[in-house]
């Protein structure tokens, strides 16, 4: 069951990290297939199909961007934006600027 849950993060982080770098046209099965290393069928037994993955990397980003929100309310200073906790949250910054860049 372990394998199972660590196969569907892969999908999720890769296809997370694509969306925010190249934005939605990065969503495609095969490129994911490689770059995970796991087989379309894996794709389609987690997902079913790319509208219910897109929807899995939505929860994923909200879950990614409430943390990052709670972060910002807690600094006072502006100069604080710009330490560790901007750095590990770059992606989930990425992802939401793709999300905007596409809705436009």
């Amino acid at each position: 069951m372990k394998k199972t849950s660590e196969n569907k993060l892969k999908w999720i982080e890769c296809g997370y990290s694509l969306f925010a770098s190249i934005g939605p046209e990065a969503l495609n099965i095969e490129r994911l297939s490689g770059l995970v290393s796991l087989s379309r069928s894996s794709f389609y037994y987690y997902f079913g199909d790319l509208v219910n993955f897109e929807h899995e990397l939505l929860k994923t980003h909200i879950m990614h961007y409430k943390k990052f929100g709670q972060l910002m309310r807690d600094y006072v200073h502006f100069e604080q934006l710009f330490s560790d906790e901007i750095m590990e949250n770059k992606i989930a910054l990425a992802f939401h600027v793709s999300c905007s860049l596409t809705s436009q």
